[in-house]
């Protein structure tokens, strides 16, 4: 959890949904996703996965704003 995404469909609801996933190596997945009712992911959204629904095969996501990320933390710190 807490892996960022982009968004492949045109749009995210709690019945469809597809989001590129990139590893720490650079290869990537395409994983289902749902998103509960707020603000919209479309094609090309940043989203943060947060919860997987093992039965269903799924993961919840929600909408990230990259300006909002923390800078990383400085080496040695």
């Amino acid at each position: 959890m807490g892996a960022l995404c982009v968004i492949r469909t045109g749009w995210v609801d709690v019945r469809f949904g597809q989001a590129e996933v990139r590893a720490t190596d650079g290869s990537t997945a395409l994983v289902q996703v749902r998103q509960y009712e707020g603000e919209e992911l479309a094609l090309g959204s940043t989203g943060l996965l947060y919860a997987y629904e093992e039965d269903q095969g799924f993961f919840w996501v929600t909408p990230f704003d990259p300006g909002l990320d923390p800078a990383p933390p400085e080496p040695g710190r």
